[in-house]
This record gives structure tokens, sequence and C-alpha cells, in this order.
């Protein structure tokens, strides 16, 4: 049960690095409010599949793939 921690851990950094620069970059690429890119970036890694939260320019899709192909691993 011990190992059992340091991998849980492990995950749940990925996890929030995952949440972290999917942010970033929708800020930065789309220059859109940190909870608009927060929100998008949630809804894409766990594929809710919700719709866009705003336009998404052609660098945005291309971010946006991946960032689902980064969720679904």
């Amino acid at each position: 049960m011990a190992a059992s921690v340091p991998r849980f851990l492990w995950l749940l950094a990925v996890l929030g690095a995952l949440v972290a620069l999917g942010t970033l970059g929708y800020v930065w690429i789309e220059e859109v409010p940190v909870a608009d890119a927060l929100y998008m970036t949630v809804i894409t890694l766990t594929a809710v599949g919700c719709g866009e939260v705003f336009e998404l320019s052609p660098r945005g899709r291309t971010f946006t793939i991946f960032v689902l192909l980064s969720g679904i691993s």
C-alpha cells in the first residue's frame, strides 16, 4: 500500500501539470480570460464534449488536439 501513495501523488501532479499547461496555452494562444481557459481545459481533458467555450483559431484547434490526446492518454 505504501508504494501506491507516491504513484497516486505522481498522477495528481501530472494531472495538475496538464491542467496548468492547458490553461496557460489557451490564455497565450487565444488570449482569453484564465477562467474561460481553465474551463475549456477541464472539459477537453475529461472529453466531456459540450462544445467550445470560445471561438478557436486554427492554432487553438491544433492545441486542443494535443490537450485531448494528453487527457485521453
